[in-house]
């Protein structure tokens, strides 16, 4: 029904981030709370952000008008794992006091 990734870093050079990667629901199963609710699971599986961590992402404009609704804001295009591809990527920020609120 649906599958969703998430990576993150603390390298000092980097800073906290993480990484969605894979939020995708099937499509019959669209529009039924799903795709929050993996989004909510894979950030609440992150450390308490200290004070914050900037949440990546790649995105289709399809799924970034999804996200935008949760704060997500081009940042421009990324490298993707093929040569000479790039891809649009956007960011939020995710605070402690956020991060510490339920949905």
């Amino acid at each position: 029904m649906a599958v969703g990734g998430i990576g993150s870093t603390t390298h000092i050079s980097m800073g906290d981030r993480a990484w969605l990667m894979f939020g995708m629901v099937t499509p019959a199963w669209q529009r039924h709370g799903l795709g929050a609710a993996l989004l909510y699971a894979r950030l609440g599986a992150l450390p308490e952000p200290a004070p914050s961590t900037r949440i990546l992402m790649t995105y289709t404009e399809e799924s970034y008008r999804y996200y935008s609704r949760f704060g997500f804001t081009p940042m421009g295009s990324i490298r993707s794992g093929l040569p000479n591809k790039k891809v649009a990527s956007s960011a939020a920020r995710l605070d402690v006091a956020d991060w510490r609120r339920s949905p």
